[in-house]
C-alpha cells in the first residue's frame, strides 16, 4: 500500500498526469479536476489518459463516500469511471465542467447516494435515475441539482418512483429542458 491511511485525495490541474496508484484503503474523499484560471480546460481533443487515471484510482475505491469530478474533457459517461459494484458507499457525487459527458450510466445502482450535482455538462442528454427494469432505484437520494445542461430536454418519467427520499431538486440554465414528470405533481 502506497498511502495506506490517505482518507482524502485531491488532484487539481496535473493535465499531464496518466498514471496513479489504485488502491486507497482509508479513502472517504476523491476530488479530480482540472481547471485553469476558473475554467475547464478547453481539450480539442478529449483527453482518454484522465479518464483512464480516475477509473485507475475508482477501481477499488471500496470506501468512497465523496466524489468530486471537474473539467474532465474525457468523460463521456459516469459508469465508464466509477465501478458501481464497488461505490456503494457513495454518498455525493459531483460532476462538472464535463463537455463530452452523455449520460450517467449506471447511478441507479448506487443506492447509498443522497446528493447528486451535475454542472455545466452541456452535452447530458439522459438523466436515469431508475434501472430500466425498474428493480432498483436511488432510493436515498435526497438532493438532486442539475444545471448548465442544455443537452437535456427533459427529466425522466420514473422521477416520480423517488418521492419517498428527494427533498430537494434544483434546475437552472436548462435552457433546452422542456418536459417535467407529469406526474411529479404528486410529489
Amino acid at each position: 500500500d502506497v498511502f495506506p491511511m490517505l482518507e482524502t485525495l485531491k488532484i487539481q490541474n496535473c493535465c499531464k498526469l496518466n498514471r496513479a496508484p489504485n488502491y486507497f484503503p482509508c479513502l472517504r474523499q476523491l476530488v479530480i479536476e482540472n481547471y485553469r484560471d476558473g475554467l475547464y480546460y478547453q481539450l480539442k481533443t478529449p483527453n482518454k489518459s484522465h479518464a483512464l487515471v480516475l477509473k485507475d484510482i475508482l477501481s477499488k475505491a471500496t470506501t468512497l463516500s465523496t466524489l468530486s469530478i471537474g473539467g474532465q474533457a474525457g468523460l463521456t459517461c459516469v459508469s465508464d469511471v466509477l465501478a458501481v459494484h464497488n461505490s456503494q458507499n457513495l454518498k455525493y457525487l459531483s460532476l462538472e465542467s464535463c463537455p463530452h459527458l452523455l449520460h450517467l450510466g449506471d447511478l441507479h445502482k448506487l443506492l447509498s447516494l443522497e446528493h447528486l450535482s451535475v454542472v455545466r455538462c452541456p452535452n447530458l442528454n439522459a438523466i436515469d435515475l431508475i434501472a430500466p427494469n425498474d428493480q432498483q432505484h436511488l432510493t436515498s437520494l435526497r438532493s438532486l441539482t442539475i444545471g448548465q445542461c442544455n443537452g437535456l430536454r427533459g427529466l425522466p418519467s420514473e422521477m416520480v418512483e423517488l418521492n419517498t427520499s428527494l427533498r430537494e431538486l434544483r434546475l437552472y440554465e436548462c435552457h433546452n429542458l422542456v418536459w417535467f414528470p407529469v406526474d411529479l405533481q404528486q410529489m
